[in-house]
């Protein structure tokens, strides 16, 4: 996901300064998303036609300098997570202190090709310590969704509280991610920590659903090589409740 070392869903909200406590409408057109196979939720675009941010973005494992940015672009229809399609496309990111981009504090760009599956991950330092930060990318004249981070207080700073969101075993099949989404509202979170199983490997149908697929992995089989991992990944990123979060807060992942 973001981690530095790792890869990086639901439960709670853990508060330093009060006790733990469980936490908006869902869209309309994410039900079609959620039910189709991740191919079939791909609007169909030309060759020519720019390329999208159909999986969000997301930041992670902060420092009081620095912070990880992430997104996965879609250069062509073709070009779904594991295929191994698709061109090189430049992709960009900007990081600011305000949502408007008025304030600009650091700027780079990479290419992004389909041995990485698409995917760009940039570790952002010499910022300011317990600050707020925006950012985005862009390719192709396109840009992804703004999204808040924020940096880590600095190491010898006097921290009277922080409060972080606690999440777990998100089972995509199992049912919708609704913690999330709630997260997502609260608006008050320092990060969230993901202590574990971001995405499950198990077949389709073979753990955890009670005998009912509320909505089908992809791939249905377990997974096992590394196009699998990326396509079961990108179906997770296509929901629109953990795409919130990612776009609220930094998220912080254990093993």
């Amino acid at each position: 996901m973001t981690s530095r070392q790792r890869s990086s869903e639901p439960a709670g909200v853990l508060d330093s300064r009060a006790p733990s406590r469980r936490s908006v409408v869902k869209a309309a057109a994410a039900t079609a998303v959620l039910a189709a196979p991740l191919a079939a939720a791909l609007p169909a675009r030309a060759a020519t036609e720019a390329p999208a941010f159909l999986h969000g973005v997301a930041s992670g494992d902060p420092l009081p300098d620095g912070i990880l940015l992430w997104t996965r672009v879609t250069p062509e229809s073709a070009a779904v997570p594991g295929s191994g399609l698709g061109a090189d496309t430049p992709v960009s990111w900007t990081v600011a202190t305000d949502k408007a981009f008025t304030t600009v504090v650091a700027k780079g760009s990479t290419v992004a090709t389909a041995a990485s599956d698409h995917t760009v991950k940039a570790d952002i330092r010499g910022l300011l310590p317990a600050t707020d930060y925006w950012f985005r990318f862009s390719a192709g004249g396109t840009d992804s969704p703004a999204a808040r981070t924020r940096t880590a207080p600095a190491a010898d700073a006097a921290v009277p509280g922080l409060r972080f969101g606690v999440v777990s075993c998100a089972n995509w099949e199992a049912g919708y991610f609704s913690a999330y989404r709630h997260l997502a509202a609260r608006g008050d979170l320092d990060a969230w920590l993901h202590l574990g199983d971001y995405i499950y490997e198990y077949k389709s149908g073979e753990y955890g659903t009670r005998g009912t697929v509320v909505r089908p992995h992809a791939p249905a089989n377990e997974i096992i090589t590394l196009a699998d991992y990326r396509t079961r990944h990108g179906r997770y990123k296509t929901d629109p409740d953990l795409q919130a979060l990612h776009h609220k807060a930094p998220v912080v992942a254990i093993w």
